[in-house]
């Protein structure tokens, strides 16, 4: 049976975690903990990695997801007691960004200031209710 033991090595105000493994014939190896999670970076090659969301490969790509009964997720939202209307796009897959740039360019009399991108969410707000003239956009283009 193993026993592991750890250890707390001060250099330099850093703390640097050491474990001590004694195995049954009571021999120590001393190594370090990153030694084993990590490979080193020569070793790392560019196929073995995988892309995020809204990386380079899906630059340019993107999906509108639909709900269950089929209706484009395009929603308008009262925030501030009803003062201020935004028209929100959510269940946006691949690239936002490419999206609003094409829904700009097909909905020119909204002004360019009112996009945004919210990249955590992957949803498009705008400010203001465009939700009808949105829809018909998404449902005869994309």
């Amino acid at each position: 049976m193993t026993l592991i033991t750890r250890r707390f090595v001060q250099t330099r105000n850093i703390l640097k975690l050491t474990s001590l493994r004694f195995h049954s014939t009571n021999e120590m190896v001393d190594s370090t903990l990153a030694k084993s999670l990590f490979p080193k970076l020569e070793d790392v090659k560019q196929q073995d990695m995988t892309p995020l969301n809204n990386s380079v490969v899906n630059r340019g790509k993107y999906f509108v997801g639909r709900s269950e009964t089929g209706n484009l997720p395009v929603y308008t939202e009262y925030l501030g007691g009803g003062n201020k209307v935004v028209t929100e796009i959510k269940k946006i897959r691949g690239d936002p960004v490419q999206l609003k740039i094409d829904l700009q360019e097909r909905l020119p009399f909204i002004d360019k200031k009112n996009w945004r991108v919210v990249a955590v969410s992957n949803k498009i707000v705008v400010k203001g209710n465009y939700c009808s003239e949105i829809k018909k956009v998404l449902s005869t283009t994309f």
